[in-house]
């Protein structure tokens, strides 16, 4: 009985109602190459814990893959910027699209807030981290470490 109720449920809607709404200048190759792009970052850092060093006073245990290491050079070669070309192309249209003021607003939420949550939230806990792991330096609690360093001015 259930079936039938889903069945003349889902002939009732119309087809429209279960499609995504596009705009008419939507470029759909564009989110695709924002996907492989995308793709094409993760790769990166997940083949640079194989090929570098971090810090680089760290030996690796086998010598770095050389193919890895020309992925690495063609890929740094154009990835980042080209996401930064696209997101320069498409910014005068959104500015004139949204105005000054709602642009502004937008970026600030988009960009500032995930900015001022790394510095204020993810950096100090990363820093301390670094410190607390270190077995040359004396331990050190997390608020010292907030209060004494001058953190946000100055990161060791």
């Amino acid at each position: 009985m259930s079936a039938t109720i889903l069945d003349k449920s889902a002939q009732a809607a119309p087809a429209s109602a279960s499609a995504p709404a596009r705009s008419l200048g939507h470029l759909a190759y564009v989110d695709a190459l924002r996907v492989v792009l995308i793709m094409l970052v993760v790769a990166h850092h997940s083949v640079e814990a194989y090929v570098n060093a971090h810090p680089p006073e760290i030996p690796l245990p086998d010598p770095p893959l050389v193919r890895a290491s020309i992925f690495l050079g063609v890929n740094a070669a154009f990835f980042m910027g080209l996401f930064f070309f696209l997101a320069g192309y498409f910014t005068p249209g959104a500015f004139d699209r949204k105005g000054a003021a709602a642009f502004l607003r937008d970026r600030g939420r988009r960009l500032g807030l995930p900015l001022l949550f790394g510095t204020f939230a993810i950096v100090p806990i990363m820093g301390w981290a670094h410190l607390a792991l270190n077995p040359a330096v004396p331990p050190v609690s997390y608020w010292t470490y907030l209060t004494k360093t001058g953190y946000p001015l100055h990161c060791p």
